[in-house]
């Protein structure tokens, strides 16, 4: 469970905007976009693969490891980002809110793509077999990539293997947001639809 609520701070809580449920069915795409929440992640995820509770992100606790796959098949690692301050977005092709804050998102990461104390990350749950998602929550790895050239964004767009992104961090919500400080340790994380000032305040609030 939970070890405490997952909320924005004080300079973060005006923006926060919309989400859409990740309680995507393999049959449909129809998705209500909603007022975001945060479900305590007991209450089960679609990307556990192994029938336990899924891991709990508490703020100022390390950040779950992550195991993914780049556009090109090479394997991605939290760790290879150690020492860097880490913002994630994690998204899906159909979400509306998701397409409409990319724009603001390349915006703050054309400023940042330079400094080397940064690295700024997406993570989306497609359903090729070679994933191994046995609950993908996007469609295939094309489309997904097709999405991102028509939208114009031009920061990493990572693949989750086996549902490990999904499972650690208790999904519930696209988009979701991850913020990790140098250190390893979680600053915030959140869901909903943002922007550019919004992106920035985060960024900045990193240790």
């Amino acid at each position: 469970m939970f070890k405490k609520s997952l909320v924005l701070s004080a300079c973060l809580c005006g923006l926060f905007l919309t989400a859409c449920s990740t309680a995507k069915s393999t049959e449909t795409k129809s998705m209500s976009s909603a007022a975001t929440q945060t479900t305590a992640p007991d209450q089960g995820t679609e990307g556990n693969q192994g029938g336990s509770a899924p891991q709990s992100v508490v703020e100022g606790e390390k950040a779950p490891e992550l195991k993914l796959m780049d556009k090109d098949g090479k394997e991605v690692s939290l760790k290879d980002y150690a020492g860097k301050k880490v913002y994630i977005n994690f998204w899906a092709s159909w979400c509306k809110p998701c397409l409409a804050e990319m724009p603001h998102l390349e915006k703050v990461y054309q400023k940042y793509k330079d400094n080397k104390d940064y690295a700024f990350l997406s993570v989306t749950s497609p359903k090729d077999a070679k994933f191994n998602n046995a609950n993908a929550l996007d469609e295939d790895q094309e489309t997904i990539m097709a999405v991102a050239q028509k939208t114009g964004i031009t920061y990493p767009v990572l693949f989750d293997q086996k549902d490990n992104a999904t499972f650690s961090f208790g999904l519930r919500a696209f988009p979701s947001h991850l913020f990790i400080n140098s250190d390893g340790t979680v600053n915030k994380v959140f869901a909903g639809e943002l922007n550019e000032a919004t992106l920035e305040a985060g960024l900045k609030g990193l240790k």
